[in-house]
């Protein structure tokens, strides 16, 4: 895994907002939130309480 981008449903929104750099900043939809992320090396997720 070398991107976030490839879980879940990425916002149509905060891809326009920042095209070339939006895959830095993750926003999607599902049970997981992004914690912590090491490019290409270490990418950590949790759990969503809601």
């Amino acid at each position: 895994m070398t991107s976030p981008v490839q879980f879940g449903i990425a916002s149509p929104t905060a891809i326009q907002r920042d095209v070339e750099n939006f895959w830095q900043r993750p926003v999607g939809t599902g049970p997981f939130a992004l914690e912590s992320w090491l490019c290409g090396s270490k990418l950590t997720l949790r759990r969503h309480e809601s």
